[in-house]
């Protein structure tokens, strides 16, 4: 169905294949565990101020990632992916066995969840532009995302069958298993065979260029955005409209169906009409639904139009995240030579995260003394502001410098 011939560097087979490998089981951990976290935090007694403290908690490896990447960066970025894993899987076995109820305990095994997850996000496009053909960067990400879903619905399935969600002990089944499919996938990311050349790892020296300032503020708006759709929308779905396990879960198969045709056709686009459109596009999905629910967040929770509604939002929002891809590619695009892709990638991470820290405590104020509303009032604000920052973005992609083309 993915067409993946000329995508890949010859040469490089066995590496692509561990790769494919990693990110299979990558997609079962996940399929295993994020459905779960919302559902998760109402079974262990979270009320909304707790939610709020946790994700600022939750969120602080991101703020130092630029400067775990660069302590690990005498290691192969198929190492770096390894010792990642190996984090994510011990946070979860770690939750599984001792955690019962909401606690600081809770909260510093969630905080090695997270360093896990966040070591791994600049290294995982990283892998796929580096093993990738020049041009087509945009379908290699595209089709990795895709196999990572299929197996996320995969693991997804079997909640909606044999896990109640209003028993701890469903949730520690899921998290060991999610844990082992974290340990494969460190196991073939460990064997991969990249290189620790300057091409494709961060030197001990992180720096901030400027001709990277928009992708810096991009991320930055993008790690507001984010919480919107990751904290806020989902509790609102759990706490004020009641909606279980299953259908949370039910949800997220929905989306991870449709982003498996969806996210190749996306990177085709990007290759073919550059990363502007798809940025602009996904800000403009985001204001729109972020306005509709500021409008309907205050209707009866027994009207099952707007449940269905709000669902159907969700949805949508899942996919709007889709075109977010576009700022790997945009860096790319602007770097002048290979070692300052990684670098820059880091930093985004780390200017998302500093939004992430910030935005769940001041979304969490006004959710308190104002109403839910008010909380996607503001990201509809942020919305607008995104898309403004998306269109600075140039309208085609720059031809790739040649040292770049040469040394990838």
């Amino acid at each position: 169905m993915f067409k993946t011939k000329g995508l890949f560097h010859p040469g490089m087979k066995r590496e692509v294949i561990l790769l494919f490998i990693a990110i299979a089981f990558i997609g079962l951990s996940q399929g295993f565990a994020e459905n779960l976290w919302t559902n998760y935090y109402s079974i262990i007694g979270m009320q909304t101020s707790d939610r709020t403290l946790l994700e600022p908690i939750r969120e602080m490896p991101g703020l130092l990632m630029m400067f775990i990447i660069a302590a690990l960066s005498f290691l192969t970025l198929g190492r770096m992916g390894a010792i990642a894993m190996l984090t994510r899987a011990s946070g979860l076995i770690l939750l599984a066995f001792l955690v019962n109820s909401f606690s600081p305990l809770f909260l510093v095994f969630m905080v090695v969840v997270s360093l896990g997850d966040h070591i791994f996000m600049p290294l995982r496009n990283s892998i796929g532009i580096t093993v990738a053909r020049v041009g087509s960067e945009g379908k290699v990400i595209g089709v990795m995302d895709a196999m990572a879903t299929v197996l996320f619905m995969a693991a997804s399935l079997p909640i909606l069958f044999f896990f109640s969600g209003k028993q701890i002990a469903d949730y520690r089944l899921l998290f060991i298993l999610a844990a082992i499919s974290s340990l494969m996938a460190g196991t073939a990311l460990f064997l991969m065979r990249t290189r620790r050349s300057a091409e494709v790892t961060v030197k001990a020296r992180l720096v901030f260029k400027k001709k990277f300032w928009l992708y810096y503020l991009i991320s930055f708006i993008s790690g507001l955005r984010k919480q919107i759709f990751l904290v806020f929308a989902p509790w609102m779905l759990v706490k004020t409209f009641s909606q279980p396990l299953q259908t949370m879960t039910l949800l997220s198969i929905v989306g991870a169906f449709t982003i498996f045709f969806f996210n190749p056709f996306m990177g085709h686009l990007i290759d073919r009409y550059g990363e502007r459109r798809l940025l602009v596009g996904g800000g403009i999905i985001a204001t729109a639904i972020y306005a509709t629910y500021a409008v309907l967040c205050t209707r009866s929770p027994e009207d099952s139009i707007v449940v269905l509604a709000l669902l159907a939002l969700s949805f949508i929002d899942r996919l709007s995240q889709s075109t977010l891809m576009g700022r790997d590619v945009f860096v790319k695009h602007t770097a002048d030579h290979p070692d300052e892709i990684m670098p820059t990638l880091s930093a985004g991470v780390s200017m998302d995260h500093i939004a992430s820290v910030l935005s769940p405590m001041l979304g969490g104020l006004l959710w308190v003394t104002l109403g839910a509303q008010w909380v996607f009032i503001a990201g509809a604000v942020i919305g607008i502001l995104y898309t403004s920052m998306c269109f600075l973005v140039p309208p085609k992609k720059k031809d790739v410098p040649q040292e770049v083309a040469n040394a990838v």
